[in-house]
C-alpha cells in the first residue's frame, strides 16, 4: 500500500516529536547540572567571602587591642565584669560560621587557630559565666564546638605554653 502524502506528514511529525521531547530532557538535565554548578559556586564563594571579612576584622586595629587586653586579663586574677566579649563574641561568630558551613572550613580552620588557644585560657570563665547564668549551655557554644574541631588536629598545650601565648598576645601592637 503506497504512503500518502499526509501519512508521510504524520510519520515526520512523530519523529521531529520525538526528537523536541528528547532536546527538551537533554536541556532540562543540562539546566540542573549548571544550577547545582552554581550553588556549589557560589556556596564556595560565599564561604570565600565571609573568611575575608571575617580576617579583616580579627587584623583590625580595634581586634588587636580587644586581643592585647583579653589576654593580659586572662593572664592574671581577673574579675568577671573586667572581661570584655569582644574576641571571646568574634570566636563565637567564627564558630557559627564554621559550624552552619558558611565560612570556608580550611581558611577557618588555618586563620583562626588562635580560637583553641583563647579557649584554652578562657574555658574556666566561660565554664563560670554558663553557671552565672543559670547553666545556659548555649554561652559561647559554637566558639567550643569550633576550638573541638581545632583540638582534633592539635595537640593540648602545656600551661607554661599557654601562659608564653598570653605573653605574646599581650605585647602584640
Amino acid at each position: 500500500m503506497p504512503r500518502t502524502r499526509q501519512r508521510w506528514l504524520i510519520d515526520i511529525e512523530r519523529v521531529l516529536t520525538l526528537l523536541l521531547i528528547a532536546a527538551t530532557c537533554w536541556l532540562a538535565m543540562e539546566s540542573r547540572w549548571l544550577a547545582s554548578d552554581w550553588r556549589k559556586t557560589s556556596r564556595e564563594q560565599i564561604g570565600v567571602q565571609t573568611w575575608l571579612a571575617l580576617e579583616a576584622r580579627w587584623d583590625s586595629n580595634d581586634m588587636k587591642a580587644g586581643r592585647r587586653e583579653l589576654a593580659s586579663k586572662l593572664s592574671a586574677e581577673f574579675k568577671h565584669g573586667d572581661i570584655s566579649d569582644q574576641v571571646m563574641e568574634f570566636f563565637e561568630s567564627v564558630g557559627s560560621a564554621y559550624n552552619l558551613g558558611l565560612i570556608n572550613k580550611d581558611l577557618a580552620i588555618s586563620s583562626f587557630g588562635y580560637a583553641l588557644r583563647y579557649w584554652d585560657a578562657a574555658e574556666k570563665y566561660v565554664q563560670d559565666e554558663r553557671r552565672r547564668q543559670g547553666g545556659d549551655p548555649s554561652y559561647y557554644d559554637q566558639w567550643e564546638e569550633f576550638a573541638k574541631v581545632l583540638r582534633k588536629r592539635e595537640q593540648p598545650i602545656t600551661e607554661e605554653k599557654l601562659k608564653n601565648f598570653l605573653a605574646d598576645e599581650s605585647s602584640k601592637n
